[in-house]
């Protein structure tokens, strides 16, 4: 049974890792992102708008959380990505993917389309707007951390397919 956390900011490959894993390990894909991104469209707002009503009333971020903790304790065999599983899912294996944020942004305009300098406006504003509420709600300004995980890979220079494969490696010898 393996228990297992990706955490990567914007654009890092988090996603298309965890779902990669999930694919060919049989594994359960769990993404906070996704879950965010649905409460965003239910009610009709951008991701950054949704950012923006979280900064200002607490109750999505502490049910979202919560969910998280409650899923983390009642599964196993699951990935989930995420900005903040690694603390509420405190027996996993946690795992970061780092990048320089460059090539992150240029991810993004990729993935979503647009104009590098509003792309980058755009996540790094995102990125201040969740560090304030980490801090605000679970005193975490360093939630990205490297010494929160157990793994950090640098995802900046190497292909989908060699971080896939560092990820399994890690997964099998904590299994």
């Amino acid at each position: 049974m393996v228990k297992v956390t990706i955490f990567g900011l914007a654009a890092t490959g988090k996603s298309t890792v965890s779902k990669i894993i999930c694919n060919d390990l049989n594994l359960e894909y769990m993404s906070t992102g996704n879950m965010f991104r649905a409460e965003a469209d239910k009610r009709g707002l951008s991701v950054y708008e949704f950012d923006t009503l979280c900064k200002s009333d607490s109750k999505f971020d502490l049910e979202l959380d919560n969910s998280v903790k409650v899923y983390g304790k009642n599964n196993d065999n699951f990935i989930f990505e995420s900005r903040l599983a690694w603390y509420f899912i405190p027996d996993s294996i946690k795992i970061k993917l780092d990048c320089d944020l460059d090539v992150r942004i240029n991810r993004v305009i990729e993935r979503d389309g647009g104009d590098f300098d509003e792309s980058k406006r755009l996540t790094l504003q995102r990125e201040v707007d969740i560090t304030e509420r980490y801090t605000k709600l679970y005193d975490l300004a360093n939630f990205a951390d490297d010494s929160n995980y157990d793994y950090v890979i640098d995802t900046t220079c190497i292909g989908i397919d060699e971080v896939v494969r560092q990820v399994k490696e890690i997964i099998s010898e904590n299994k």
